[in-house]
């Protein structure tokens, strides 16, 4: 089955990074399926949309799994800076960058879009 249109602000910046809003557990096999091969989230796992224990359901669908809590009040230039170095270090592996409503992802993918992503 095919949840990607259903999950919540989904979209594909480029042929590596694909941005939504908290994917369900049915709805990271979707991800999964995109190619996609590491899942960075920005939300806090208190947060009622998180899935629970989403790194072991990411891990079970064979990605890999970064965790940079963001608090969406006071997101800080160390937060950032997490965010770029990960985006670095998976350069080559297609990701997704879900978060429970895209925006902090968005705020995060126009910083550093000139930066750690390399966009002109």
């Amino acid at each position: 089955m095919d949840n990607r249109g259903t999950i919540f602000n989904w979209g594909r910046l480029d042929d590596r990074i694909t941005t939504s809003g908290e994917p369900t557990e049915a709805q990271l096999t979707d991800i999964c399926s995109l190619g996609v091969r590491h899942v960075v989230n920005l939300g806090l796992h208190t947060h009622e949309k998180s899935v629970p224990d989403e790194a072991a359901s990411v891990s079970r669908f064979g990605m890999k799994y970064s965790h940079i809590p963001v608090d969406v009040q006071n997101p800080t230039v160390e937060d950032f800076d997490k965010f770029c170095a990960v985006i670095e270090h998976s350069r080559r592996m297609s990701r997704c960058v879900p978060i429970v409503a895209n925006f902090r992802v968005s705020a995060f993918i126009c910083s550093g879009a000139g930066t750690c992503l390399a966009w002109t």
